[in-house]
């Protein structure tokens, strides 16, 4: 089974407008932002000071289900045969 379509969602409320080290992402989920795009720009690799705003869109690594109940997302599998 691997990870289904790719949905886009909102960055939660609860980690707007704070930097990256202080969401508990990385130290309480074990869930890694690799990436960050904001305003149809490149994606860059963040850093602990990063503040995520509405609007953008992250490439995380982590546990799905983690992954889906941090950013309030459904799971979506598609096996593989």
């Amino acid at each position: 089974m691997t990870a289904g379509k790719e949905s886009e969602k909102e960055v939660p409320e609860d980690l707007r407008d704070k930097p990256l080290a202080d969401t508990g992402l990385k130290n309480d989920l074990n869930i890694l932002v690799m990436l960050v795009e904001r305003g149809g720009r490149k994606a860059e690799a963040p850093d602990g000071f990063t503040v995520f705003q509405t609007g953008d869109k992250l490439t995380v690594f982590g546990d799905i289900r983690t992954i889906c109940r941090a950013f309030q997302a459904r799971e979506q599998f598609i096996d593989e045969e």
